[in-house]
């Protein structure tokens, strides 16, 4: 799933069940490759099939969460209780507490735990020269031209002059309005 290869993933996964039928493990994580595919809502019934196999596991409640979570704000509640049945589980699960968090509107955590940051970062090290890297180099460029245009605009709200003042500033090398070659001034 890493690589982008969600219906690799899925064959194999499937394959696994066949070998294996309710496994846990693999029915979660078919959930996922579902979801990455494109199919929500076969990943949602592996999710709790997983959940049925496994009531104590807290990676498919949390994976649940985060497909209510991505449908949208009426789906909010059925995401905070997949989170805080998950809590109840392992209470210290920090993509948990901070998914909930985020989702409550709590905002009760104030730090994120060194061993979380290790493991987050550690889980994109491999590829964050090829992908992360360029990914934030094409966006940052956007994001602060933004910024600079509601800075610039009358009373703070969001203006054109954004790129002239990020040219006039020699925030960026090269390019039309002084923004990097490729990447478009904000709307």
């Amino acid at each position: 799933l890493d690589l982008g290869r969600a219906s690799e993933a899925r064959r194999e996964l499937e394959r696994a069940l066949e070998l294996n039928p309710g496994d846990p493990s693999a029915t979660a994580a078919l959930g996922v490759a579902l979801k990455a595919g494109g199919m929500a809502g076969q990943g949602e019934a592996r999710y709790r099939e997983a959940i049925s196999l496994a009531p104590n596991a807290v990676e498919p409640r949390m994976n649940l969460a985060l497909l209510y979570h991505e449908r949208g704000p009426k789906y909010r509640a059925k995401a905070i209780v997949e989170l805080e049945g998950a809590l109840r589980l392992d209470p210290g699960h920090p993509r948990c507490s901070l998914l909930l968090d985020a989702l409550s509107g709590t905002g009760s955590r104030t730090a994120l735990p060194a061993d979380y940051i290790t493991e987050l970062f550690d889980g994109v090290a491999h590829c964050y020269d090829e992908e992360v890297l360029p990914a934030l180099r094409s966006a940052i460029p956007r994001l602060v031209l933004q910024a600079l245009a509601e800075v610039a605009a009358p009373g703070g709200g969001p203006a054109g002059a954004g790129s002239s003042a990020a040219a006039a500033a020699g925030l960026f090398p090269s390019g039309a309005g002084g923004a990097p070659s490729g990447d478009a001034a904000p709307a």
